[in-house]
């Protein structure tokens, strides 16, 4: 799943960054040596005077964007870099012959600031090339800020506080802007690297023109060839503190609204502790503080009486204060302030105000909270009325309890039809507040299928319960001939919703539609019509089990309010079928969507000694844990786990092997996740450990199905472990137990669970045949290696099933018959230079074509280049070879060069091939630094595909 990039100056920087081979532009070795500054020495006011400055290197010139080669010559850009002990100074002077004609008109902080002359800053503090910032400086000091992970796919919310400021001369204008170390508050202290990846670039507007400090092919984000910048500061790690979020409550007392604010805050053990909470408006005028204390982890401050005057989306900014008033965190916030007078809860029916018809639902069941000022409620009545149109089925006076009242309705000889359910608070005759909710009851459905959520949050398809395996995807889910051979998609035997949604995106229905999306405002008619003729094609049909309303809204700044009437839109059409989001802020879409699926990648690494890790699995727990939270346990949470790599974007990732695929899923599990759409990006197969995992662990769910998916009560769970690094879950059926345990941690540890409904009982380790527990007094004592995942029934489930200790057996066996003797391309994928002439699946990812796996990309030719290529070359090594084979379901003819004498020369080719590997023999030693394939003719309506290429000696 991607997330555009919100600046529309790199149009081709952006679409194109993440998919060409950039080996051109290696990342630069002499860079720029920073100066040292003392806090204070430096006033900003962007005219660079002080004495450091001259003392600072200067950097070379900027040199024109590769894309923008051709235009006009740039205007001269240089840079100096200065460090404070926590904080980096850049100061730029960009040359500007056309001062006249600047692009310097203010903007809103955070504005498109893309669309005026800026200079923007790139750096990684960490040094790997895969998570990176971005801060832009327009000339009229309007300042935009972002985070990207996943090597620039996606972008994390990210709003920090540092101090800029522009001068502007009679033929140049120039910057200065200091980003306190704190800013950086993704990158916690043990992150820092001794030298970051850094870039600076401009974007100049009198003229078309992009320029930047480290030469670049297609865009500004080729983050793998920034420069790199030793001798900078390091975090304290008293900072590794962020003010991630914040929740606010407005009341109304006269004209003013004042409002409780709550803080979401990440802590570490060196950075908790009590702090002022400081909040201001845009311009930095104070509004209020308070003395607050932050513990260890994430927890919440909050703040009340703050007083705005009026509603709507907010600009302000929270700082967390030391006793000595130094800002610790901070950041920039936009809260939507709703103030809303009366608040109506519908109980029954349980989902989307509906009864479906194979509900016996015998009553409508509600609860009122009304926020009006107290002067307002004397004397004031609360009414409830249920409606057939303009006649009154049923009413009530429910009298208010500390704000609050609950109220209860017939309906169990409601028709079939819709009603209105009107809540008024009146007084002299006269509603000073009031609510219209619709109530539906809903006839059978006539064709297609009826699909709901039931009070356990399971989904409900045609009156069964299903607990979701589905997956999802890249364009076509990349699935390659040669398994689409033996399966017709890229899923296990487990799979039970396949091709069961269908999307309903704005954006893909109006591409005019991008930027409007991101406002409070309605939808577009052209959006509206395209919604109703996908619904009205697609309702009735049978394999529709969801809508899919929007992936990663939280990237891409995607409105709540937007879609919250494309959400309303679609259960007025269609109420059968549930509409679901995936994002990694779930809190924010709770009005939007009926199932809410974070995707918390955890991006398994290996390091340069061969250590692997990844991050920690808490990540899967919180965000289930927020889903029942933020959707007050009416909103079921689903999980999209990583069965990808990020390989294209960092060298040192890997797919999750079977430990950490078992470990994410179960993670979710335990926490309540009520179905799974893992995302294959264009290969779950990529490899053969993965394509095992993903298949044994939807086996064990399809095992575990009437326990995950049952409603009878269990006790609670205590467990106690080191680090709280085990979490677990009992669920039962029929009576019997099933304990879910999973280690979080990296390291073995050992955990003792605690319930009641595991008294007495002899319990066997499931997938572990050998393990055996007694828990006499409703506790058991396990031991966990690293990411390990434990289950124990009490009654066999799976006699007949491989053991887990089996299917890594089977695993290792695999993984060492990918090596075949004598070749020797075998796993040396990453240090070949590739190339190719499509890049859909880009050039970094190619290293996968000599991993062994010769079934799946590998590449593939998506946009059907001619002729298909791919070229790899040697930096590392020259290799001598005699054969070659090339695995392949689709190419029919091939041509084998290799480089020699500053030249390509053909030394093979195979013409009308129908067999699925290719074969030469070249009847020689050969060598040669760089190998080129061309596929001049693949076989009938197919494109050309490449799982392995193989050399022998």
């Amino acid at each position: 799943m991607r997330c555009n990039r919100p600046m529309q100056n790199h149009i081709l920087a952006v679409l194109l960054t993440l998919s060409i081979a950039v080996a051109a532009f290696p990342g630069r070795t002499d860079t720029i040596t920073p100066g040292r500054a003392a806090a204070g020495d430096i006033t900003l006011d962007g005219k660079l005077d002080e004495p450091a400055w001259q003392q600072a290197q200067l950097s070379s010139p900027f040199v024109s964007l590769k894309t923008t080669e051709g235009k006009e010559g740039p205007a001269k850009t240089q840079f100096r870099l200065l460090t404070e002990p926590q904080a980096l100074v850049f100061g730029v002077r960009c040359d500007e012959p056309m001062m006249d004609k600047l692009s310097d008109a203010p903007l809103p902080h955070d504005g498109p600031v893309w669309e005026r002359d800026c200079v923007e800053i790139f750096f990684d503090p960490t040094g790997k090339g895969f998570d990176y910032y971005q801060l832009m400086i327009g000339a009229g000091n309007t300042r935009f800020d972002a985070y990207y992970i996943e090597g620039g796919n996606t972008n994390q919310p990210y709003n920090s506080i540092y101090e800029s400021a522009i001068f502007k001369g009679a033929d140049f204008w120039s910057v200065e802007v200091r980003i306190p170390l704190s800013a950086l508050d993704y990158t916690t202290s043990d992150q820092f690297a001794d030298a970051w990846l850094m870039n600076v670039a401009r974007e100049r507007h009198p003229v078309m023109e992009l320029t930047t400090w480290t030469p670049l092919r297609r865009g500004f984000h080729e983050i793998q060839n920034f420069s790199r910048v030793g001798s900078l500061p390091k975090k304290d790690p008293r900072f590794d503190l962020r003010l991630a979020s914040v929740s606010a409550f407005p009341t109304k007392v006269g004209d003013a609204y004042p409002t409780s604010l709550e803080f979401s805050v990440t802590a570490t053990k060196n950075s908790a502790g009590s702090y002022t909470l400081s909040v201001s408006d845009a311009e930095g005028g104070g509004l209020g503080e308070k003395k607050v204390t932050v513990a260890p982890g994430d927890s919440v401050v909050s703040i009340d009486n703050i007083s705005f005057a009026a509603l709507g989306k907010t600009a302000l900014q929270a700082s967390l204060l030391s006793d000595q008033r130094e800002r610790i965190a901070g950041a920039w916030f936009y809260p939507r302030l709703e103030y809303v007078p009366l608040r109506v809860d519908v109980r029954e029916p349980f989902y989307a105000h509906c009864i479906f018809h194979d509900r016996n639902l015998k009553r409508i069941a509600g609860t009122v909270e009304v926020n009006l000022p107290a002067d307002q409620l004397r004397g004031a009545q609360l009414r409830v009325s249920l409606k057939a149109g303009e006649e009154v089925v049923a009413s009530s006076s429910p009298k208010l309890l500390n704000r609050k009242a609950d109220f209860t309705f017939d309906a169990s000889k409601l028709s079939v039809g819709d009603y209105l359910l009107v809540t008024e608070v009146v007084t002299g005759g006269k509603a000073l507040a009031k609510q219209v909710d619709t109530i539906r009851k809903l006839g059978s459905l006539q064709a297609g299928t009826s699909v709901r959520i039931d009070e356990n949050l399971n989904l409900i398809v045609d009156g069964k319960p299903m607990y979701v395996r589905s997956w999802y995807g890249g364009e076509g889910y990349m699935v390659s001939q040669q398994l689409l051979k033996s399966s017709p998609h890229p899923n296990s035997q487990w799979v039970n919703a396949f091709n069961c949604y269908v999307g309903v995106e704005a954006e893909r229905i109006d591409a005019g539609e991008r930027d409007r999306i991101k406002t409070d405002v309605m939808p577009s008619d052209k959006v509206f019509d395209g919604m109703r003729k996908t619904i009205e094609a697609q309702k009735s049909n049978p394999k529709l089990l969801w809508w899919y309303l929007a992936d990663e809204p939280e990237c891409r700044g995607l409105s709540s309010v937007y879609l919250k009437h494309q959400y309303s839109f679609i259960k007025k059409l269609d109420p059968y079928h549930p509409v679901m989001i995936i994002s990694r802020s779930p809190e924010d879409y709770t009005q939007c969507a009926d199932i809410l699926n974070p995707h918390p990648y955890l991006n398994p690494t290996i390091d340069s000694q061969g250590n692997r890790s990844m991050r920690s699995p808490r990540q899967i727990s919180k965000q289930m844990q927020t889903v029942l939270s933020a959707g007050k346990g009416r909103i079921p949470a689903w999980c999209t786990p990583q069965a990808f790599s990020y390989g294209f974007a960092d060298p040192s990732a890997r797919c999750p092997n079977f430990t950490e695929y078992r470990c994410m899923v179960y993670a979710a599990v335990v926490n309540g996740a009520k179905g799974f759409t893992p995302f294959a990006y264009f290969g779950h197969f990529e490899t053969m450990e993965l394509r095992t995992a993903v298949d044994f662990v939807y086996g064990e769910l399809a095992d575990l199905e009437g326990f995950l998916l049952n409603t009878e009560k269990t006790s609670p769970v205590k467990v106690v472990s080191a680090e709280d690094g085990v979490e677990a879950c009992v669920r039962k059926l029929n009576g019997k137990p099933v304990l879910i345990a999973v280690n979080l941690l990296d390291k073995p540890v050992r955990a003792q669970i605690t319930s009641a409904d595991l008294k007495g009982l002899k319990l066997s380790g499931y997938r572990e045949p050998a393990s055996i527990v007694v828990a006499r007094d409703g506790s058991v004592a396990l031991d966990f290696s690293p990411s390990q995942v434990r289950v124990f029934t009490s009654e066999k489930i799976d006699a007949v099933k491989k053991s887990i200790a089996q299917v890594l057996k089977e695993i290792d066996e695999v993984n060492a018959s990918l090596k075949k003797p004598g070749n020797i391309l075998f796993d040396r994928g990453r240090e070949i230079e590739w190339d190719a002439s499509d890049t859909y699946i880009a050039s970094k990812s190619l290293f996968t074509l000599c991993d062994g796996v010769t079934d799946q990309f590998g590449w593939k030719d998506v946009f059907a280049r001619a002729p298909a290529r791919i070229e790899a070359a040697f930096p590392n090594f020259v290799p001598k070879f005699s054969k070659a084979k090339i695995y392949s379901a689709t190419v029919e003819d091939l041509e084998f060069w290799i480089w020699k004498a500053g030249d390509w020369q053909k030394v093979g080719e195979v013409k009308g091939n129908q067999d699925d590997v290719i074969a030469l023999d070249f009847g020689k030693t050969l060598s040669t630094v760089k190998i080129k394939l061309l596929m001049p003719q693949v076989h009938p309506k197919m494109r050309a595909e490449v799982y392995e290429i193989e050399l022998y000696e």
